[in-house]
């Protein structure tokens, strides 16, 4: 811990594979090599896969109790957790249990809610918390501008936070000979991601030209349906999902990112692709997409041209020139603004100013209470808190015995 001994605890409900998580991974390496601010990732239900990577990696990370069955539980074992490191600072993430955290922690500590991706239902449950929050933090100019929209009764900084990825070592040197070989590497699913239209291109582009081929690299419900249509195609490989250390050897063999969603924050996966030197073809989203894509490194298509897309990933392959001149300058720009160190400074240069001098006293016990919205019910009151444990580990226990029958 830096010897100022300030620290800034990152929860999570939840820690999948995916963009907030990953985040908590990316922002505490970050923090670790600027050195100004302790970041610690915590969280509170399942540690999930990128839980145990910052495990295996030896970040500081606060594990959910093994015991805990009750939303006041978790509560309580988390500010446990944090009293010993008393942190300046919390930001939570994404779900309603890491922003009901914010709660209970003591005055003087900063508030923070992040905010990762352009969904109404997102702005939704941020702005209940507003009461409880000094700052929200968006990856995306478009995400603020939206949020401080909806702060009609109480003005809090939104603040631009957007994501950092690591960055190869040097910078790319890439050979534009051969088949163009388009990369999709996140979530098979129709909501948000918009697969089949995805599907629909890549039939496209592989009919109106004879070399190019297409990777996927991903899990999700729609990646049987790929596996089908596109058996027997050697120029189409289907990867499934892939382990999260592996995806720089991955983009190394790829010359172009494709994503076609029809909302998003800003996409990890855009910014890991165009520091590893790929040209982006992707929708043309105002939040977080249009700030790092541009006429110099990419290409963006209106969301709904469906041949548009395919006419992007068409040029490509028959410009050669033209897409090594845009490789070169994604993997400069996106290099120079979105390294985790370039998005560990921009936190560390939030938080020294909206931390204050005031020390936050962790030493006070905390006694959760119901979410927010269910105070009024009978079962969440103290006097039922009992009942309701026992009745939730009587039906873990028979659920884990079913499980091993």
């Amino acid at each position: 811990m830096p010897a100022e001994g300030k620290s800034v605890v990152f929860v999570s409900e939840t820690m999948p594979l995916g963009g907030t998580s990953t985040f908590a991974v990316n922002v505490c390496e970050g923090l670790r090599q600027t050195g100004g601010w302790h970041g610690v990732a915590a969280v509170m239900r399942k540690v999930g896969e990128i839980g145990e990577q910052m495990q295996s990696r030896q970040l500081p990370f606060i594990a959910s109790a093994p015991d805990a069955v009750l939303h006041e539980e978790r509560i309580e074992h988390l500010y446990r957790e944090c009293m010993p490191l008393a942190p300046r600072a919390v930001v939570a993430a994404l779900s309603s249990g890491s922003f009901e955290f914010l709660r209970y922690v003591p005055p003087g500590c900063l508030r923070v809610g992040m905010i990762q991706s352009d969904d109404k239902q997102v702005y939704d449950l941020v702005e209940q918390f507003f009461p409880w929050l000094d700052a929200v933090a968006g990856v995306s100019t478009e995400i603020c501008r939206k949020i401080e929209a909806r702060m009609t009764t109480r003005k809090i900084p939104a603040v631009h936070q957007p994501y950092g990825v690591p960055m190869p070592a040097a910078t790319p040197v890439r050979s534009h000979d051969g088949p163009l070989s388009v990369l999709y590497l996140g979530r098979v699913s129709e909501e948000q991601k918009r697969v089949s239209l995805m599907r629909r291109v890549m039939k496209a582009t592989l009919e109106k030209h004879p070399s190019l081929t297409w990777t996927l690299a991903g899990d999700g419900e729609e990646l049987p349906v790929f596996q089908t249509e596109f058996a027997g195609n050697d120029r189409v490989e289907i990867l499934g999902s892939v382990p999260y250390e592996q995806v720089p050897k991955l983009l190394e063999a790829h010359d172009v990112y494709f994503l076609c969603s029809d909302y998003e924050g800003l996409p990890l996966s855009l910014l890991e692709a165009m520091g590893a030197g790929l040209v982006p073809v992707v929708s043309d989203l105002p939040s977080g997409i249009s700030e790092v894509v541009n006429d110099r490194n990419g290409i963006r298509v209106a969301v709904d041209d469906e041949a548009g897309y395919a006419v992007a990933v068409l040029q490509l392959a028959d410009d050669r020139e033209r897409m090594a001149t845009m490789s070169a300058a994604a993997a400069a720009e996106v290099r120079l603004s979105h390294s985790t160190v370039a998005m560990a400074s921009r936190w560390e240069a939030m938080l020294d100013r909206m931390s204050g001098d005031q020390v936050p006293d962790w030493s006070r016990p905390c006694r959760a209470r119901a979410p927010l919205g269910y105070e009024e019910r009978l079962l969440f009151s103290p006097l039922f808190r009992p009942i309701r444990s026992a009745v939730k580990r009587f039906r873990r226990r028979n659920a884990h015995s079913a499980g091993t029958k």
